[in-house]
């Protein structure tokens, strides 16, 4: 009965924003500025993903909406 995922990653993890979205996650939210790490400040990305999109996504072989 799982509806909704979101992951959330800081700007400079680019591996993982290319995992996400290959794998049917859409940027949702850019929070801008969120993060500070060694005097620097990193936009945080949220991504999400809808179970109906889930679905029709072709790494889950389903095809089905």
């Amino acid at each position: 009965n799982l509806f909704r995922v979101q992951s959330a990653v800081v700007e400079y993890a680019v591996s993982w924003q290319q995992i996400l979205e290959a794998t049917g996650f859409r940027l949702e939210v850019c929070r801008r500025k969120e993060v500070l790490r060694v005097d620097r400040a990193w936009d945080l990305l949220v991504y999400g993903l809808l179970a109906p999109e889930w679905r029709r996504s072709p790494t889950t072989g389903e095809g089905k909406a």
